[in-house]
């Protein structure tokens, strides 16, 4: 099966569902649908999960269709489900799969094995520096902000805490660094940084609520091992069913360590936690947006235009998360997420997600051809999967921020540190 074919039948596949979730209502049958389509993607690209339209498909339909798979299993939802919840999800995933270009390679990290594909990178004694520092640093951070009153994650964001803030990046920087550290040596394990970094940010995500710090290091470490030959595909289905329980669990504890609370869904069924662990905000926060119909088109595009570039300018938009919570959750203490959807919903509608959802389509296929190019470039590119795996809960401004500056700041500053280092010596 040629790589044309697979692209054409997977764009004509969601037009067919679309069509049929058009023409009906069951969110059974919705839900059927889009699971049997990304088995379908699964299998013609042979479980390649760093496939551009793998990883995006599998993390997209969980976080678009948890809120639907919840009514079913619960026989009830706070708002109800109306097939526009479903049939918005399918606009987004038919504009990302438009530009992602069908001549793709099989494969993102070809030039790994090849010795030279590492050269004129940052010396691996260097960056282990770097991380260990890096990680000491989250550590002391997370230690300081635990002796802060508060009870809910909302209330820490709300102080803009320069120490929280900082802790936050360099939780992100680690994974970016670890990554590289392990794709630079093919030949070990790195246990030893790995636990001790890993340790630093499961610390701040305890004591901070913050969730996305842990799973976007797992998730680097286990695609890093995979990139690198170190976990074959049968380990890294077995790994991610560990990491499935993780989400679960971190779910559950998620305030424990700063209220003492244990989540009310800890006595339900695994598939029902773990729905509710981390996937059912995006379409619970969209059907509220679609059960109240004046929010659609409520926010002109020039929006997007801020959305991608005030990450690289002094320059504030309009925060549609907290016009969110205070709008349909004013006076709530509870960390409320969004759904990157809603906002090309409120935006513009239909077009509104099609125009988000292309940006995203575009900025990953951009990454994912240079990733062929350096080290570099690969770390880059698998530091987006963990990203925007994340990032469906939240808006644009999230993906453009942590998807470009951060790496490029990071990687920037190693190629700076290196090339001082080298001038020394």
């Amino acid at each position: 099966m040629n790589d044309v074919f697979k692209k054409i039948s997977s764009i004509y596949l969601i037009i067919i569902i679309g069509i049929l979730t058009y023409l009906t209502s069951s969110p059974v049958f919705h839900v059927v649908l889009i699971l049997g389509f990304l088995l379908y993607i699964m299998v013609i690209y042979d479980f390649e999960i760093t496939h551009p339209l793998v990883w995006f498909s599998g993390f997209y339909i969980m976080y678009s269709y948890g809120y639907t798979m919840i009514h079913i299993l619960e026989q009830d939802s706070l708002y109800g489900y109306t097939n526009e919840n479903s049939l918005y999800s399918l606009a987004g995933l038919l504009a990302y799969f438009l530009f992602i270009s069908y001549k793709s390679e099989k494969k993102s990290y070809l030039a790994v094995d090849d010795d030279s594909y590492g050269e004129n990178t940052i010396k691996q004694k260097l960056l282990k520096i770097i991380i260990i520092i890096a990680s000491l640093f989250i550590i002391m951070g997370s230690l300081y902000v635990s002796r802060f009153d508060f009870n809910r994650k909302a209330e820490l964001v709300g102080e803009a805490n320069l120490i929280f803030r900082l802790t936050t990046y360099l939780t992100r920087y680690v994974a970016l660094f670890i990554t590289l550290y392990i794709l630079k040596d093919k030949e070990k394990m790195h246990l030893p940084l790995v636990l001790f970094s890993g340790f630093s940010v499961i610390l701040f995500s305890f004591v901070t609520a913050e969730r996305d710090a842990i799973f976007r290091f797992v998730l680097l470490i286990f695609i890093a091992y995979f990139v690198s030959g170190r976990l074959n595909k049968k380990m890294l289905l077995f790994y991610f069913l560990i990491g499935f329980l993780f989400i679960i669990f971190m779910s559950n504890m998620k305030y424990f360590f700063i209220s003492g609370e244990i989540s009310q869904h800890s006595e339900k069924s695994f598939l029902v936690r773990l729905l509710y662990g981390d996937f059912y905000a995006p379409g619970e926060n969209m059907q509220l947006l679609i059960n109240n119909s004046w929010t659609k088109s409520s926010v002109g595009y020039s929006h997007i235009f801020l959305e991608v570039i005030t990450p690289f300018i002094m320059m504030k938009n309009m925060n549609l998360s907290l016009w969110f919570h205070d709008t349909f959750y004013a006076g709530s203490h509870w960390s409320r997420a969004f759904t990157l959807i809603g906002q090309g919903y409120v935006v513009g509608g239909y077009f509104g997600v099609i125009l988000i959802f292309s940006i995203v389509g575009a900025l990953v296929n951009y990454l994912f051809k240079k990733s062929k190019k350096s080290l570099y470039w690969l770390v880059i590119y698998l530091y987006s999967i963990a990203n925007i795996s994340s990032s469906f809960r939240g808006t644009l401004y999230g993906i453009i921020d942590n998807t470009i500056k951060v790496p490029l700041i990071g990687i920037g500053a190693l190629i700076l540190i290196d090339r001082l280092s080298r001038r020394r010596l």
